[in-house]
């Protein structure tokens, strides 16, 4: 026992001294070399590709007829491409989900609705807007509805085959009976697409729309229903040929008229219950949506539910019955007649039955013609927005200027003036008080201004500036107006204009009387004449700025692009649809101290009246302006507001913060809080050395600072 207890000791020793001797943990050599490994495919070169983009214009899809085949046997075949970091034009890569609108303008072969119409094929067929495609097929969920998508591939760089692999199923583009002699319309979107920070793009990506006829291959220009341009929603709602419609909210950048029509058309169906509140007749087609929603405030009691919170406040700010505003260079809107586009407006009636059509009952939409084709009950006549151009010719008054005197003898100064007046394209010397068609808002509207600023001498309640138009005698070939102007006011460039409302119905002017309507009414056509106050002979008088397109103010045309015509904003209690005319009233000694914590809006001056009011901080309340509230250029014909030493180009020097006082506030920021009303942006400005509380104000505020950072702000 002892001798075998020795022996494992001894082994233990003996193996703790080996253990003591061996390396300290390193690899050993290396072994043998394996075999090579296959080689891989090289990469694409920096620069060669894009898989990123700053902007969707970086974007760019190509689709030619002869890469799409909308059949049961689908297959679509696109390039696109995106910018690299010299600006260049490469594919683009990795694009990871595409969706496809396709639809089809069918020919309307009854005799209700317009004679052609857009078919979307994924509504007709599964009762979706869209085709989705994604590596791999399958399914995917869009705002929690699940899809069969196409199979998309890349098969080289910026190469996009798409293919339909569901064999229980067709795929949603495919429309059985699908006359491929019609004209089709394919667009594309683009799914997740991240700038160069990884951060997504907030608008949608889209191509642009191929119109084509895939019997032949051929690519139309123009698709044979394109009765409105984006052009003439843009007037309103903001954007620039070839751009989207800026200001429309539904769908986001979808804003487009060839866009839309691919879900508002006669195949999207509308509820019982949504025709009943008042959305639309029987479909969201875009032609009853469009008409009803511009339609909105008229036809309010008409509404109910969520057609009156949504419509109920909408104020078309022009003639409603201004078709051509929309429908510009064609005549679809006389030419094509039937009920559902009419009731769109004329919400209270219903041909087909009589009610609100004097009882007479229509079996059917081309009927429609007999009555209203042409004549006094024609669509055209109806809806006759000339007649103010028209009537401009038919009474109009022109001031001499060789007879304009002023004789500054005495306080009050004597102003006296001679006018001529023409009644049907003649000399009318008759007694002016005869013309029935004369409203009562019937003035000269005369005013001083030292400069060519912004210095009005009147103020619009005080009588001053109003010269009675009626009353002139006629002698020696002219209607003679004298007029009394105190002696301090009558100084620097005068200015003489009229405001006078003329009543029009039927394109013709009529008595004036309570069954006139007020839309109705027209601005007697007037020029403004200035003539220098020291002498009046002059010819080379100093303009006042409101005469120029200079100094960033704004131009009527421009006004007119929504208004069509600004004689409509003043219609019931005004003549007038020239700038210098509201000016001679709006004036800065129509001005309090705008930010009257008890009152919304204490300003009438033009500048703040106008900003505060399209920005709904009016005392009017909200205004639901239709363009981009920060998109000065939609009024202003310059986008540069400072001149070289900071101050505005414009000449305005600051507003005075009460009537008939002398102390004023800086010019550019009170400009800025018309729209910017709050007490941060007030504070900002007084630590920059604005004045904008009325306990500061002077005589002459100094050059404000803003211009150093805020001189590019508005550059559009």
């Amino acid at each position: 026992m002892s001798t075998q207890h020795n022996t494992l000791l001894l082994i233990a020793l003996m193996g703790g001294l080996l253990l003591s001797g061996c390396d300290d943990g390193k690899d050993g050599a290396d072994g043998p070399a394996g075999p090579p490994g296959e080689v891989g495919s090289p990469g694409l070169p920096a620069g060669s590709f894009a898989n990123t983009a700053d902007s969707i214009d970086d974007v760019n899809f190509m689709l030619a007829p002869e890469n799409l085949n909308l059949s049961a046997d689908f297959r679509i075949e696109f390039q696109m491409t995106g910018k690299n970091v010299r600006g260049e034009d490469v594919p683009f890569v990795g694009l990871d989900r595409v969706a496809i609108y396709a639809s089809h303008l069918s020919l309307n072969e009854t005799d209700f609705g317009a004679p052609t119409a857009w078919a979307s094929h994924s509504y007709l067929s599964v009762g979706q807007s869209a085709m989705y495609c994604q590596p791999g097929g399958g399914e995917l969920t869009v705002r929690g509805t699940t899809y069969q998508a196409c199979t998309l591939e890349e098969t080289e760089p910026g190469l996009y085959v798409g293919t339909w692999e569901h064999s229980d199923a067709a795929p949603p583009v495919y429309l059985e009976g699908d006359d491929d002699s019609l004209t089709h319309r394919v667009w594309l979107r683009a799914y997740n697409l991240v700038d160069s920070n990884g951060v997504g793009l907030a608008e949608k990506v889209l191509s642009e729309r191929l119109d084509y006829i895939p019997a032949t291959g051929e690519v139309l220009d123009d698709s044979g229903r394109n009765l409105v341009a984006d052009t003439a929603c843009q007037n309103c709602h903001g954007g620039e040929e070839g751009g989207i419609i800026v200001t429309i909210e539904a769908h986001h950048n979808y804003q487009s008229v060839g866009n839309c029509v691919n879900c508002h058309n006669s195949s999207l169906a509308a509820s019982e219950e949504q025709v009943a509140e008042g959305w639309n007749e029987g479909s969201w087609d875009l032609t009853v949506l469009v008409h009803r929603l511009h339609a909105g405030a008229h036809i309010a009691d008409s509404l109910s539910g969520e057609a009156l919170e949504f419509m109920g406040n909408i104020h078309y700010p022009g003639e409603l019955y201004n078709c051509q505003a929309c429908h510009q260079d064609n005549t679809a809107w006389t030419d094509n007649i039937y009920r559902d586009a009419c009731v769109a407006c004329h919400i209270d009636t219903d041909p087909y039955t009589g009610e609100g059509h004097r009882g007479i009952e229509v079996a059917d939409d081309t009927t429609c013609v007999g009555c209203h084709g042409s004549g006094a009950l024609g669509v055209m006549e109806a809806h006759n927005i000339g007649f103010r151009d028209t009537l401009k010719e038919a009474f109009y008054t022109e001031v001499d200027p060789a007879t304009i005197s002023l004789d500054l003898s005495a306080d009050p100064a004597v102003l006296r003036f001679g006018y001529k007046a023409y009644l049907d394209g003649e000399a009318f010397t008759g007694d002016l008080s005869t013309l029935g068609f004369i409203s009562n808002n019937r003035s000269w509207l005369v005013n001083f201004q030292a400069d060519s600023g912004y210095a009005w001498a009147f103020l619009f309640t005080d009588g001053k500036g109003a010269a009675d138009f009626i009353s002139s005698d006629y002698q020696d070939g002219y209607y003679w107006v004298t007029h009394a102007v105190p002696l301090a006011d009558a100084k620097g460039t005068g200015v003489i204009i009229a405001d006078v409302r003329l009543c029009a119905e039927d394109g013709a002017l009529v008595t004036c009387g309570a069954a006139v309507d007020d839309t109705l009414s027209v601005a007697m056509k007037a020029e403004a004449v200035y003539f220098d106050s020291l002498d009046p002979a002059r010819t080379d008088v100093a303009l006042s700025r409101f005469a120029t397109d200079e100094g960033g103010i704004t131009s009527i045309a421009l006004c007119n692009d929504c208004h069509s015509d600004i004689a409509y904003a003043k219609r019931a209690h005004h003549g007038v649809d020239q700038i210098e005319q509201c000016v001679s009233c709006h004036n800065e000694n129509a001005t309090d101290y705008p930010f009257d914590p008890a009152k919304t809006n204490t300003s009438r001056e033009l500048g703040l009246n106008v900003h505060k009011f399209h920005s709904g901080h009016s005392e009017y309340g909200e205004i639901h302006y239709p363009n981009l509230i920060s998109d000065c250029s939609a009024c202003h014909v310059s986008d540069q507001w400072f001149d070289g030493s900071g101050a505005l180009m414009s000449g305005k020097s600051g507003f005075k913060v009460a009537v008939g006082g002398n102390d004023r506030l800086s010019p550019i920021a009170n400009t800025c809080m018309a729209c910017h009303e709050n007490e941060a942006v007030k504070a900002h400005a007084a630590s920059q050395g604005a004045i904008v509380d009325p306990a500061n104000a002077v005589p002459n505020p100094p050059v404000e600072s803003c211009a150093v950072c805020h001189r590019d702000v508005h550059s559009f």
